[in-house]
């Protein structure tokens, strides 16, 4: 499982362009100065990222990306993806097998131990599946799974049982919203105590968490698997992209979890860290919620919205090097995309989007607001969306805020707009289903969105077991999508991570949440 830079050059030269700094002839690069630490702490590795979670429970309502950044690096799941070979491997289960056509039968590894002393069981796996069906926002991962039916077989097997014959369940199994959690903890702590104190199996224990400053852990030292390097790890939250870039410039951080577009060519100009971008699964997205806002249910008016943007060269000026014009909902990594045919491909097209708009009686136009987190892309794309929709006489009003409060009005349906992103966690059509489906509440349909012919084909495609009929499912779905606009497509992204020039070992992960476990010195590799 040891990771080297090496190996994750090889990567990303295959899938995408890396932007390297300093010299690229050596894992290191030779331009360091003399006597420069491996690391800012002596033994401690040092991550930021942009916003700071807002709760740490894997099986939460409201599961956001940083949430997930610190949960998995504390919890850890059944299976994993393997970032450099892209295949599920066995995680805390050491194997599996599908003994009907509903039922996956999983062992786990012996002698696992949570954080504190006792050992991983299969009764801990039935209440994380428990737990996972009743989360709102992890629907998608946990809505084929049938939680009465599963069983317990003996102390390390356990029946995971679905209502149908389900192809993307070891899929679905990757997402976070699998994490394992431990039964006793759970009940004998406060929700309020557990959601701020994860205990789990993982590499690193966690030790504190200072609001609006960082979360800390130790190195796991009765870990299962291959222990951290380092003794100690810190994520700190630094939310100005240009204060977050400066920190891994000047030594104050050894590892940054998304570099904006605009800080990527200052970065690559310096010997002292290393730039990677490569494809992700995320998409950005804006949310047009006609529940709130009834011009917003009249699909002309949707289609007229996106007419009226020039998106190639907004998401070029918004996002740079960082994302590509996104022609569907699905992301283009995801094994069931299809390109978009061309009578459904939309171009600029001012006159026709007035056209749109006059016939669906909005030609005077209407007033509505836009949310998003406090990002300087997102917050640029606003701007360009909110010129560019003047000329509907669409009055926008532009609503910036942390990503908590963010989260906490789109799954409340509490706007008209809103611009966020889509992280698509396991490779499957089926990653789509509680995003469009009718009966899904805002916590995961974000917009409202309601079509029984989108219903029907997301049913069939989860349960269908020939791949290539799925193919045919997700096409359609993914045409609907894209004709009626319940979310308008930005842009597919690339994820970036700047680390240290000393640092080997990164987890290049498509999703956004490496794993810093097998970080290391280059020296020690």
């Amino acid at each position: 499982m040891k990771k080297t830079l090496a190996a994750l050059f090889v990567l990303c030269l295959l899938v995408a362009p890396v932007i390297a700094g300093g010299s690229s002839e050596s894992e290191g690069g030779t331009g360091l100065p003399s006597g420069f630490p491996v690391t800012a702490v002596p033994d401690t590795l040092t991550a930021a990222m942009v916003s700071e979670a807002a709760q740490l429970d894997p099986q939460g309502d409201a599961v956001t990306q940083p949430d997930a950044i610190i949960n998995v690096q504390v919890y850890e799941g059944l299976v994993r993806m393997n970032n450099e070979t892209n295949e599920i491997e066995p995680w805390l289960a050491e194997s599996w097998e599908q003994i009907d056509d509903t039922t996956l039968r999983v062992k786990l590894r012996e002698g696992v131990l949570w954080h504190d002393g006792t050992e991983l069981t299969t009764e801990d796996v039935l209440f994380t599946i428990q737990r996972g069906v009743e989360s709102l926002s992890k629907e998608y991962c946990w809505g084929a799974i049938d939680a009465e039916n599963c069983e317990i077989v003996d102390k390390y097997t356990i029946d995971i049982r679905t209502f149908g014959p389900y192809p993307a369940l070891l899929s679905m199994m990757v997402d976070n919203g699998w994490l394992i959690v431990n039964k006793n903890y759970f009940e004998s702590h406060d929700y309020n105590y557990f959601i701020r104190h994860p205990m789990g199996t993982g590499p690193w224990v966690f030790t504190e968490w200072v609001a609006g400053d960082s979360v800390s852990f130790v190195r796991n030292e009765n870990y299962w698997g291959e222990k951290p390097y380092f003794s100690n790890l810190v994520i700190r939250t630094i939310a100005d992209d240009t204060t977050r870039s400066m920190a891994l410039e000047t030594g104050e951080v050894d590892v940054v979890i998304g570099i904006q577009a605009s800080q990527i060519e200052y970065l690559q100009n310096s010997d002292l860290c290393n730039v990677y971008l490569f494809p992700g699964m995320t998409l950005e997205y804006i949310v047009l919620n006609g529940t709130t806002l009834e011009p917003l249910s009249d699909v002309r008016v949707r289609q007229a919205l996106r007419y009226a943007i020039d998106l190639d060269n907004m998401v070029k000026l918004a996002y740079g090097a960082t994302a590509t014009p996104a022609d569907g909902i699905v992301t283009s990594a995801n094994q069931f995309y299809v390109p978009c045919p061309d009578d459904l491909k939309y171009t600029y097209d001012l006159e026709k989007a007035k056209a749109l708009m006059a016939e669906a009686g909005y030609a005077d136009g209407f007033n509505a607001t836009i949310i998003t987190k406090d990002s300087s892309d997102r917050v640029a794309m606003c701007e360009m969306l909110k010129n560019a929709w003047a000329a509907l006489n669409v009055n926008v009003e532009i609503q910036v805020m942390d990503i908590a409060t963010y989260y906490d009005k789109v799954q409340r349906g509490d706007t008209n707009f809103a611009i966020g992103g889509f992280v698509c966690l396991a490779n499957d059509g089926d990653m789509y289903y509680d995003k469009f489906y009718s009966t899904a509440g805002f916590s995961t349909n974000y917009g409202g969105y309601k079509n029984p012919e989108f219903d029907k084909l997301a049913d069939a495609g989860r349960y269908e077991t020939d791949q290539e009929k799925r193919r045919e499912i997700y096409a359609e779905m993914q045409d609907i999508l894209r004709a009626e606009l319940p979310w308008i497509p930005v842009g597919y992204v690339y994820e970036t991570i700047g680390a240290r020039a000393t640092l080997t070992g990164l987890d290049l992960d498509k999703n956004g949440q490496p794993r810093f476990q097998f970080v290391r010195p280059i020296e020690a590799n």
